[in-house]
């Protein structure tokens, strides 16, 4: 039994080293997700500038280009929108989901009718929700951050004890060989 307790000790001090490590794993995969709420706001703000530049173009190969690409661009927002529809984050005024289909009623009639007052309240309308996807996110970073905080000062508390513990234990190691050791 007394030949175990250091390599218990070593064990004890891998999994205090790793503790680490797994904190920033944890953190990295959350900060990874906010990805695609930055895609999402890059994705309305380039949808509400094309909306702005259609209703001045007019027609032609290039126009029916940018229409397609602004409309598979809001298709894309579908699952973003859907899964943060009851995010605790929401700032705006009704829900994530009336404001998106909002924005598609808008560009459905800009669609029909391209003109510079659709073109002007769906860009309101994309701005609108691009406001409230930035602020969703700066929360959720804020979030984010305090949680690693948070996370970080509990492992450097657990790896503090750990050291605590180690050190009491090699101190009794010392004082019991010194006691008992043969040849004194």
């Amino acid at each position: 039994m007394q030949h175990n307790n250091p390599y218990r000790i070593t064990w004890l001090l891998y999994l205090g080293v790793l503790v680490i490590p797994i904190i920033f794993y944890l953190s990295y995969g959350a900060m990874q997700a906010l990805e695609g709420d930055t895609a999402v706001i890059r994705q309305l703000s380039k949808s509400g500038g094309e909306m702005l530049a259609l209703a001045c173009s007019g027609e032609g190969e290039k126009a029916l280009h940018t229409k397609e690409q602004t409309d598979h661009a809001l298709q894309d927002l579908k699952p973003w929108i859907a899964e943060n529809n009851q995010n605790k984050f929401y700032v705006g005024g009704k829900s994530l989901l009336e404001d998106y289909n909002g924005l598609l009623g808008c560009w459905g009639d800009f669609q029909k009718t391209p003109n510079q007052t659709t073109a002007m309240r769906c860009w309101s309308h994309t701005k609108s929700l691009s406001f409230t996807a930035e602020k969703m996110l700066i929360l959720k970073q804020n979030k984010i951050a305090n949680l690693l905080y948070i996370n970080v000062l509990l492992a450097l508390i657990f790896l503090f004890l750990l050291i605590s513990m180690i050190r009491g234990y090699i101190e009794q190691q010392l004082r019991k060989n010194s006691i008992y050791d043969l040849p004194t």
